[in-house]
């Protein structure tokens, strides 16, 4: 049972259910899709099979009850961390748009809506070990006055705004740009080498030139003309 309930949880061999009504009340039919372990079966339809009256049960079962209810599910999702994000961008184009197609598609992928970022060095990584609140060996910082990256975002970025395009990262410099809803542009870049960075921000026909420290987050706001 308990190997069972380890490969249920991981999501390596599941079953959806969607139920309909048929031949009046006293029948119920479910569609089910079905993936295992093995590869065998990845998200595989199967042949619909028919809810009947109840009688006492010779095998196992589990008993669903809709009147007992517990939290509303935001969303569904996976982990989205440096080594992730590497091994795609080894990827040629087609391939990238293909994997994330199959990730987040609602109905040509498994329909991910969710991500989760590392907020610090994950346990997979090629570059050194780093949090975003390091302090010098001996110290500590349990108020987390030093934590810089997370007001990097939540100081700037609005409920309710909109991520537009930011191109393609260069070399270490990676952004993620934002309009908000008072019209402001805000754009987070992050410089993940170990030398300063001179860079271009180009919005339209405007540019503008600025720099960033090794390892280290700046956020960039401005309101269009």
């Amino acid at each position: 049972m308990r190997w069972r309930w380890t490969f249920l949880e991981s999501g390596l061999l599941t079953g959806c259910l969607l139920l309909s009504s048929v031949a009046g009340l006293a029948q119920v039919q479910f569609d089910s899709w079905v993936s295992s372990e093995d590869n065998r079966y990845q998200l595989s339809r199967q042949l619909p099979g028919i809810f009947r009256p109840s009688q006492a049960p010779k095998q196992p079962m589990i008993r669903i009850n809709p009147g007992r209810r517990y939290q509303t599910m935001l969303g569904l999702g996976s982990s989205l961390e440096p080594s992730t994000c590497a091994n795609i961008r080894r990827l040629d184009e087609r391939r990238q748009e293909e994997v994330l197609k199959r990730l987040v598609h609602p109905v040509e992928g498994i329909g991910i809506n969710l991500m989760r970022i590392c907020i610090g060095t994950p346990d997979f990584t090629g570059d050194p070990w780093y949090s975003y609140d390091d302090v010098p060996a001996g110290q500590t910082d349990v108020p987390l006055e030093k934590f810089s990256i997370y007001g990097q975002f939540m100081k700037f970025i609005q409920r309710g705004a909109v991520r537009i395009d930011s191109g393609e990262p260069e070399k270490a410099l990676g952004g993620v740009a934002f309009q908000n809803p008072d019209g402001r542009i805000a754009l987070i870049v992050a410089n993940a080498g170990t030398e300063a960075q001179e860079f271009l921000i180009l919005f339209g026909e405007m540019a503008a030139t600025t720099s960033l420290p090794a390892r280290s987050v700046a956020t960039y706001v401005w309101r269009p003309q």
